[in-house]
């Protein structure tokens, strides 16, 4: 499923401008990831591996392990103090689980470098993240509570059962 995943990020990637078309530079990409009910450090790796096999790709990672005590599902990304944490970088890949973080300071912080032009790519958790007020009602564009969801094209509540996802290309 990871390696689906990875090679359709990959190809959001490769849409991306390069700046020799000779011999392309590598694409910087920052994976946000923590939180709750994933193996991220495993997803990490499969990640940046699988992007790394596919094309020229610098990876860093921006992680937080939520402690004990601490609530998995509001982790305390290093992100969340940095307006600029994506500066350097071609795309973002948001791999976190943030699903009741719903500090308008942080999402601010998160849309940031987005707001500036930097593309970003959602993956699951990721997509129901940053969520508040009556977040289970459809929202309306331009209200407080829909500006994740504007930003991902989706109002995504939750996710129902597990199951592999079939990835194909129409040809």
């Amino acid at each position: 499923m990871l390696k689906r995943i990875a090679g359709t990020v990959t190809l959001a990637l490769a849409a991306l401008p390069s700046a020799h078309a000779d011999a392309p530079r590598p694409i910087k990409v920052l994976i946000v990831s923590g939180g709750c009910c994933h193996d991220y450090p495993r997803q990490r790796a499969v990640l940046e591996r699988a992007l790394k096999e596919r094309m020229p790709a610098e990876v860093s990672h921006v992680y937080h392990d939520p402690g004990p005590g601490e609530k998995a599902t509001r982790p305390r990304l290093p992100i969340y103090g940095n307006p600029r944490y994506a500066e350097g970088y071609d795309v973002v890949i948001h791999n976190e689980c943030a699903a009741d973080e719903d500090s308008a300071q942080a999402l601010d912080t998160v849309l940031a470098p987005h707001r500036q032009g930097i593309p970003a790519v959602n993956l699951h958790c990721a997509m129901h993240s940053y969520r508040s007020g009556d977040w289970r009602q459809p929202v309306k564009a331009g209200d407080a509570n829909a500006r994740w969801f504007e930003f991902t094209g989706i109002q995504s509540s939750g996710h129902g059962p597990q199951s592999p996802i079939r990835l194909g290309l129409a040809g």
